[in-house]
């Protein structure tokens, strides 16, 4: 049931991490023909603000870039590639921003920084930690 709040306002409850992976099977890149799958997709948390929530999502085939925007109907895929394009080294940069935020740079979109939050990479290396995820699925 939709709060009163949510109604009033337009908005909704995030989606969890589960409800994001399966988001996923919305984009015209999915695979449906049935050689990708979510069964085995992961999903780690990049940036998180009152409002919005930003998600990498990795599946056997792809990696998807998936904006949860509680004024938005449903979560919107940004952007998704090919897993064997970031076996290359070096395709992602980060820089600082704020003090609670910093910026990462995918290389295949240079044209497009996203925000993440700081505190959901505490005691890990961002650039590090995201490559490792997309190109083993471990965080």
């Amino acid at each position: 049931m939709q709060k009163f709040k949510e109604f009033y306002f337009g908005t909704r409850a995030k989606f969890d991490r589960y409800q994001v992976v399966e988001s996923a099977k919305n984009s015209k890149a999915f695979n449906k023909s049935g050689s990708e799958t979510i069964k085995d997709a992961i999903a780690i948390l990049l940036w998180e603000s009152k409002n919005q929530n930003s998600w990498i999502v990795r599946t056997n085939e792809r990696v998807y870039k998936i904006l949860d925007d509680i004024r938005k109907e449903g979560p919107i895929i940004n952007w998704s590639r090919s897993i064997n394009l970031f076996k290359e080294p070096n395709l992602i940069e980060t820089n600082d921003y704020k003090l609670h935020t910093g910026k990462i740079k995918f290389l295949h979109k240079p044209e497009k920084e996203y925000k993440y939050s700081k505190k959901l990479f505490f005691n890990k290396n961002v650039k590090d930690g995201i490559t490792n995820f997309i190109k083993t699925g471990d965080f």
